[in-house]
């Protein structure tokens, strides 16, 4: 149906990637922080 799924997908795909990451590292941070106190 849509033509340019892909696209969009991949556009998509690249405007999460840097929040999930900054996301995993914050949990990180956070997880190891707590278990060092």
């Amino acid at each position: 149906m849509i033509d340019r799924s892909g696209a969009e997908w991949l556009e998509i795909a690249m405007r999460l990637l840097p929040i999930a990451v900054a996301a995993g590292l914050g949990a990180a941070l956070i997880a190891s922080s707590g278990n060092g106190q």
